[in-house]
């Protein structure tokens, strides 16, 4: 694989890199519902959940660990399995990739909500922005990764101001009580569980990105699990402050079933409310899409020299970027 030119990125870069991509709309969205189930016990399913993803996906931590793996979750899957199954592993990969597209409709409608007059432009808008998204990869790894931690910033201004209005406006002593109509592990056991099935889905993102970016990482051995157990520790702190506000500044039959805009209206004077709107949501599928592009990249190009994808595939310019 042709190596890109200019300078590597570090364990930071990793890390907001992964952290970014982690916080996806899944916490937006999928909050309510494990409220629904699990009621202010929303709290320990979250930082819970977000360890468990990572025994679940562990040997996206072990093996880059032990090996520079510059395909990415591809080239893993060719190491263990057979040549077939890697070439099932391989189209797999490719179908994925269209899934893309997905996030620039995303990102139309969520920008609707502040500026309904795009309702009339969505396909043009959609495909203005995967252009410039896919412009912004010509640069290489380091420029996306920087684009990257430029979009977290703007998303964790939108969480941290989600918590620092919320927190204040949550009765600690109240979060914490078992009263007979709304006890704190509403739905038991059972609802625990099912809640952390739901949010399982939110927190799975810790070990995903980081492990597509052997190839342009210094000391990948080192940087990449260790990137990987700062990003799932602060996700595991940011989510579940972020439950503490959503499951305590509501009653429970508001804020069940709902995303977290529920929430934030109430707690918002509205100019931070279109903030968080367009900061949060927007932002949370902004990174999901930067971050594809650059996991989606090596994969791609370890599947055409491994003879996959026809030859023109493999194709770069001096930097590094596939045509």
């Amino acid at each position: 694989m042709k190596a890109e030119g200019g300078k590597k990125i570090g364990l930071w870069n990793i890390v907001g890199l992964g952290l970014g991509g982690a916080i996806g709309t899944g916490i937006f969205i999928l909050l309510g519902f494990g409220i629904a189930n699990a009621g202010r016990a929303i709290l320990p399913v979250v930082i819970v959940g977000c360890f468990f993803m990572l025994l679940a996906y562990w040997y996206n931590l072990a093996m880059p660990s032990m090996f520079v793996i510059e395909g990415g979750d591809y080239s893993m899957k060719a190491m263990l399995c057979s040549p077939t199954m890697s070439g099932f592993g391989a189209f797999l990969t490719i179908v994925n990739a269209f899934a893309l597209s997905g996030y620039a409709i995303a990102m139309v409608d969520y920008a609707a909500i502040v500026w309904p007059a795009l309702d009339g432009f969505r396909s043009i808008a959609a495909l203005v922005i995967t252009t410039i998204f896919f412009a912004s990869s010509i640069k290489g790894s380091r420029f996306i990764t920087i684009l990257e931690n430029i979009v977290t910033l703007v998303l964790i201004a939108a969480l941290v101001l989600f918590i620092g209005f919320g927190i204040g406006q949550v009765d600690p002593s109240a979060f914490f009580e078992n009263t007979s109509g709304n006890p704190f592990f509403l739905g038991g056991i059972g609802g625990f569980v099912s809640a952390l099935a739901i949010m399982g889905w939110a927190c799975q993102g810790t070990t995903m990105a980081p492990v597509s970016m052997a190839a342009v990482t210094k000391n990948p051995k080192r940087n990449i699990p260790l990137g990987i157990v700062i990003i799932t520790l602060c996700l595991a702190v940011i989510y579940g402050l972020m439950a503490y506000v959503a499951g305590g500044v509501l009653p429970y039959d508001q804020i069940a079933g709902q995303n977290i805009s529920v929430t934030a209206k109430a707690i918002f004077p509205h100019g931070i409310y279109m903030f968080f709107v367009l900061g949060g949501g927007i932002g949370a599928i902004a990174y999901s899409y930067i971050g594809g592009l650059g996991m989606f990249r090596y994969p791609l190009i370890q599947i055409a020299e491994d003879g996959w994808l026809p030859e023109f595939f493999k194709k770069q310019t001096k930097s590094g970027y596939l045509i």
